[in-house]
C-alpha cells in the first residue's frame, strides 16, 4: 500500500510542479509524505526486515538506510 500511495504521488508531481502555488514545496512535502510513511511503518516494530521494507518503498536497501539513517539521528524514529 505504500508503494502504490507514493507512485500515485510521484504520478502528481509534474502537475503540482506547474502550479505557481505550490512548485516550490513539492519536493518538501513528497519527502515530508515519504518520511511519515516510513515512520509510520517502522512504528509497531521493534526491528524490521530492510529488503522487504526496501520492497515495500520501492527502494534499493541502500537508499533505505540513508532515510532511516536520517530519521533517526533526527529523533523521529527511536
Amino acid at each position: 500500500r505504500y508503494a502504490s500511495c507514493l507512485e500515485y504521488l510521484e504520478n502528481l508531481k509534474p502537475n503540482l510542479l506547474l502550479d505557481i502555488h505550490l512548485h516550490d514545496h513539492v519536493e518538501t512535502l513528497y519527502d515530508q509524505i515519504r518520511h511519515k510513511a516510513i515512520i509510520q511503518y517502522t512504528h509497531p516494530f521493534i526491528s524490521v526486515d530492510l529488503h522487504t521494507m526496501a520492497s515495500a518503498f520501492k527502494t534499493t536497501v541502500a537508499g533505505l538506510q540513508k532515510e532511516l539513517e536520517a530519521l533517526i539521528t533526527d529523533n523521529q524514529i527511536q
